[in-house]
């Protein structure tokens, strides 16, 4: 036991098969060995067997959160409060389907990215986790649908329907289907931007409105916008920018992770963009790994064995650090092919690929000031550090002028790495004067001071990206 402080001791459990023992703290006299009793309270610890996810669906959907996961345990759930816990700090609350499946709404997050997935218990005060691998599923932007073709076909079905928009996301196609009313096609992808599949047979003709959604996403109401031709109604943008003539030089940091139950044979390969490694063996050196890697896929990078006892079964990692990729690689572009890995049951190999450390995204640092006006002439002045969220800036803003605002952060410069820095794009609501009535969208510029910002020739400045304007009249 550890010594907390007056009130508190911490132990680490022994091990023990599953059941329910009894828990008591004792001072043990290592000269007489006697053990006294500090306190005669009866007191019970239960041991629970692992809980392994054998499946988890869909493995991605959007950063709003509310998206049901389907997941299937090795393992019976009863009379149990379960949770699913995300990143080790967020958790829902687990619906038990039956004895091996349970239902999870997945909370908001900020932004996309891959996050862990395990299953734990709550008490009243603590969350224990009970999966000793977790799975990974993953936060993407919001898809957008802009377009269907074509938009009419024969009852007896077998049309090829194009749906085109953004943000669709490729690298899970099992999980991404056509609705036509209250049936469903398999997706397939024809770009980055488009998916394609057939339409179903109707037994009659109908006017219903058929939409086409993804998985996990809620079909949403269509807007359209009227526009005056020659005076397109715009809110505008302001750009304020912080960057360094230095390029970016620390290495982003992927980890790759092949787990199984049993031992592994064989090898396996990394393809990114199109464009596969040389075979790496699964239990290779790190040498050997980077040879792979650089052999006609990445020009540099540097690769560590990964040692960890807490990882479950047989397990080969390796973090790669890439050194020549200009913004980082996009994990959403990068696969695993682990179809020449073997073990006695080759139905729980898993291959996993996470970012341990993000690509630099600049070596400026420090902080500035930022002021915003109103039409008024009211100011808000805010401090900014080079680190801060886009979501902690447009809370501040909300504040002052409303919830219309909103801030996104980005690198900055897009595609240059002579300079690197950050952005943060704010866009102003276009609306009425609160007293004289007469529409405002040119909002006063953004002023910004540089406070204690280091770095090599730094500079601080605010563009009008997007100059707000406004329509009147009627029609």
């Amino acid at each position: 036991a550890v010594i907390v402080n007056d009130d508190e001791v911490t132990c680490v459990a022994p091990h023990q098969s599953e059941g329910t023992v009894q828990f008591q703290l004792v001072s043990q006299d290592l000269e007489i060995l006697v053990n006294e009793f500090y306190d005669q309270t009866p007191l019970q610890y239960t041991y629970l067997p692992p809980i392994e996810i054998t499946s988890l669906a869909p493995s991605f959907g959007t950063i709003h959160g509310d998206t049901m996961l389907l997941i299937e345990l090795d393992w019976t759930a009863e009379h149990i409060h379960l949770r699913c816990i995300y990143g080790k700090n967020l958790a829902s609350v687990a619906n038990i389907i039956n004895g091996t499946m349970i239902t999870c709404l997945t909370p908001l997050v900020m932004k996309p990215g891959w996050i862990s997935v395990e299953i734990g218990i709550e008490d009243e005060e603590n969350l224990t986790i009970l999966t000793p691998i977790s799975a990974q599923y993953r936060y993407v932007v919001e898809p957008t649908i802009k377009s269907i073709y074509p938009p009419r076909g024969s009852m007896s079905g077998g049309s090829l329907v194009t749906i085109s928009g953004e943000n669709f996301h490729y690298h899970d196609e099992r999980s991404v289907h056509c609705r036509f009313g209250n049936q469903t096609s398999p997706a397939v992808f024809a770009t980055d931007n488009e998916v394609q599949c057939r339409s179903p047979a109707v037994d009659e003709i109908t006017r219903e409105v058929q939409a086409v959604r993804l998985v996990g996403e809620p079909i949403r109401d269509e807007v359209q916008e009227i526009r005056i031709v020659g005076t397109p109604i715009a809110r505008e943008i302001q750009w304020v920018i912080v960057e360094s003539s230095e390029s970016r030089e620390a290495p982003q940091v992927v980890r790759v992770l092949l787990t199984a139950s049993t031992g592994m044979e064989g090898y396996f390969k990394l393809t990114y963009r199109g464009f596969a490694s040389e075979p790496i063996g699964v239990k290779a050196a790190p040498e050997e790994v980077e040879n792979c890697l650089a052999s006609g896929l990445f020009e540099s990078v540097g690769v560590k064995r990964v040692l960890d006892e807490s990882i479950y079964g047989d397990y080969s990692a390796f973090d790669v650090s890439f050194y020549s990729v200009p913004g980082g690689v996009d994990l959403a572009d990068m696969s695993c092919d682990r179809s020449a890995v073997t073990s006695k049951w080759s139905g729980d190999i898993q291959c996993i690929i996470v970012e341990i450390v993000p690509s630099s995204t600049s070596l400026v640092e420090g902080s500035f000031e930022l002021t915003v006006f109103d039409f008024d002439g009211n100011e808000l002045p805010i401090i900014l550090s080079v680190e801060s969220t886009a979501y902690s800036l447009e809370q501040k803003l909300r504040s002052f002028i409303g919830s219309d605002v909103s801030v996104t952060k980005s690198k900055w410069p897009f595609t240059s790495i002579s300079k690197s820095g950050f952005i943060w794009m704010v866009t102003f609501p276009s609306f009425h004067h609160s007293s004289s009535g007469i529409p405002l969208a040119d909002w006063p510029l953004i002023t910004v001071d540089d406070i204690s910002l280091s770095g090599t020739d730094t500079a601080l400045h605010v563009v009008e990206r997007v100059k707000g304007n406004w329509v009147e009249g009627s029609f």
